[in-house]
């Protein structure tokens, strides 16, 4: 096995830090092929220009108790890449303290459940492997399954990839956000690029999905969360399977009925 790691943003006490902690000896014992491929970038910002090129399904571990500093490398990292996947495990500071072999299987096997179901390990990871209802294509995410859009949406929401999201729209689909009224739905990219900036996380609940032939409707409770602030709502979307089989949101109301308020007389 190999194993990779990339120290970003770190200094030389960083490294000797992570040399002293002790799941450094674990690391080397379960990649006896370990490659020199530990690199420093000493206060440099994240350059994440070539990610795109790394067509492989890459895990990203994100520590629940980990600092912003930690946990925006990881985001950005998986962010970056065309196929990433970020799973958080909530008890431990960041992946370097991943000293019980069992945290780690835990966090592999919710990675192979959810993304990587059904694909042989040993198979090639490149473009259109069919996992299950969900495919990895040249570029993101999809699926033949209108109830898994919307855990597609919550892993590109949180990992801030907002061309991530954007896939997952049919063009010219459009979306209504607290502000929003009826007639004047907010521009998609707009608002993905702000709710990525203010690093909100979303949460997903009792989503409830009715399929009539090539047209579905969407029901959820959906939370969104910042560091302070904790915003629930009540979601209605209307997906299309596209000619592939796919599905994609045409029309997102992330507001359900509140958006009965905004009804004037004028575009009642």
């Amino acid at each position: 096995s190999r194993a990779f790691v990339t120290l970003v943003g770190g200094t030389e006490e960083d490294l000797a830090l992570l040399r002293e902690t002790p799941v450094w000896p674990e690391m080397l014992a379960v990649a006896p092929t370990w490659l020199p491929e530990l690199r420093l970038v000493d206060s440099l910002p994240f350059d994440t220009d070539a990610f795109h090129a790394i067509n492989v399904p890459v895990l990203g571990i994100r520590g629940g108790r980990s600092g912003d500093r930690l946990r925006g490398t990881t985001e950005a990292a998986v962010a970056a890449v065309p196929h990433g996947t970020l799973v958080d495990i909530p008890h431990i500071e960041h992946s370097g303290h991943l000293t019980d072999p069992a945290d780690l299987a835990q966090a592999v096997l919710h990675w192979y459940d959810t993304v990587l179901a059904q694909t042989s390990l040993n198979d090639p990871p490149v473009s259109d492997c069919k996992e299950g209802s969900i495919t990895v294509s040249d570029t993101f995410l999809t699926t033949t399954d209108a109830h898994q859009l919307s855990s597609l949406f919550v892993q590109y929401f949180d990992a801030g990839n907002v061309e991530g999201l954007l896939s997952l729209y049919e063009e010219g689909a459009t979306l209504y956000v607290p502000g929003s009224t009826p007639s004047e739905p907010v521009p998609l990219r707009a608002a993905f690029e702000q709710f990525a900036a203010m690093g909100l996380h979303v949460e997903v609940k009792n989503a409830i999905v009715l399929v009539n032939g090539n047209l579905a409707l969407s029901h959820g409770d959906l939370a969104l969360v910042s560091a302070d602030q904790r915003i629930e709502v009540k979601t209605a979307e209307v997906l299309r399977r596209q000619d592939d089989g796919t599905w994609r949101y045409v029309i997102d109301n992330a507001i359900g009925s509140a958006i009965l308020e905004a009804l004037t007389p004028d575009n009642s």
